[in-house]
């Protein structure tokens, strides 16, 4: 059984974990200075208290603006061996709202073949639902740093450096795109 201190501890520990994983992937920026991470729900930038909850609800956007698919994240975390939450986690009726879903946007989803557990994530450039990532009592920074990796390297846009050291945009090799071999 656990004590009135064992839950305290427990709270306090998990609170602190996710408050620091939100303020990092806050942080987090394309190339371009545009945002990786929305997040949902509570502030990021609160002070961990008792009463940040352990879960960070978010989607990712690319550095064009178009969003991944939350079943892409989940797929790829899957590969990295992190486990994820994905969809509305049966709350439909927030899930629409944070994502800004009209009832009309629900409807045409609805009409478009969206159901729950599909991999229609993404309809006419808008989400269908989220990423969520729970800590617990068992969790440790070094899980918190493996999540932020995995973000960092899976849907982080970075500078291309060039052999003599000059750094190449996105336009500038595509301009040269078909010299390069792979």
């Amino acid at each position: 059984m656990f004590s009135v201190n064992t839950l305290f501890f427990s709270c306090r520990h998990t609170s602190s974990l996710a408050t620091y994983v939100r303020k990092k992937m806050l942080y987090m920026k394309h190339r371009n200075k545009k945002n990786v991470c929305i997040i949902y729900g509570q502030e990021a930038s609160k002070v961990a208290d008792l009463k940040t909850s352990p879960t960070i609800t978010f989607n990712l956007k690319r550095e064009d603006g178009t969003w991944f698919g939350y079943r892409e994240v989940e797929k790829l975390a899957s590969l990295s061996g992190i486990h994820l939450r994905t969809g509305c986690f049966c709350n439909p009726g927030a899930c629409a709202k944070y994502l800004g879903l009209s009832h009309s946007d629900l409807v045409s989803n609805f009409e478009a073949g969206h159901v729950c557990w599909d991999d229609n994530d993404v309809i006419k450039g808008k989400p269908t639902g989220a990423v969520r990532i729970s800590f617990g009592y068992i969790s440790t920074y070094q899980d918190a740093e493996e999540f932020l990796k995995f973000l960092q390297s899976s849907f982080v846009s970075k500078p291309i450096a060039s052999s003599n050291g000059h750094t190449l945009s996105m336009n500038t090799l595509n301009l040269v795109g078909n010299c390069f071999m792979i």
